[in-house]
């Protein structure tokens, strides 16, 4: 749906009407997307083509709001957006492979404590987040760092993984890839 508007300021109620109204009809939340405005003939293109973008990366993660716009594309959303590339899916093999085949031959959670360890930022906060002793914890991120061949004191390669987790959860939450998470 392309909508004109007469003032630019008033966008905001009536795309919040039209996701009620469709929610309504489908009778399920609907994704509606608000591209950037535009004012002149040859700028409604983009602005489609970007509402398009932000429908196309809005997955099963993002949480549900009336409307989206691009800003609202955080990093989940982007690599939603690019989960039929194989490149995102060799990236999480690439970074993430040993450590998966790992947890599934010896039935271990090392992805899981990867996980919450990125997320919180803190290895204490992240050991008493999953209920273990901070030696305990220590001892496993030794082990995922020596699998991975990774420093996890390292920034970069802290992001790097940061950002192979994301896309392993995203893929894993779209059906593609065949990870276990």
């Amino acid at each position: 749906m392309l909508l004109a508007l007469a003032r630019a300021s008033a966008w905001q109620p009536v795309v919040e009407r039209v996701s009620r109204l469709t929610e309504e009809t489908l009778g399920e939340p609907a994704v509606v997307a608000v591209g950037p405005g535009a004012t002149e003939i040859d700028q409604v293109a983009r602005a489609f083509r970007e509402a398009e973008e932000v429908v196309d990366a809005i997955g099963p993660g993002t949480p549900h709001r009336p409307f989206h716009v691009p800003s609202d594309i955080g990093l989940p959303e982007l690599l939603y957006a690019l989960r039929d590339d194989i490149r995102v899916q060799k990236y999480v093999e690439h970074q993430l492979g040993r450590l998966i085949e790992y947890d599934e031959r010896h039935a271990g959670d090392l992805l899981s404590t990867l996980r919450h360890y990125l997320a919180a930022g803190d290895k204490s906060i992240a050991a008493e987040q999953i209920g273990l002793s901070r030696q305990a914890f220590y001892q496993r991120l030794h082990t995922i760092e020596r699998l991975l061949g990774r420093d996890l004191e390292s920034g970069a390669q802290r992001t790097q993984l940061h950002v192979a987790v994301t896309a392993l959860d995203t893929l894993t939450a779209a059906g593609a890839g065949g990870w276990g998470a």
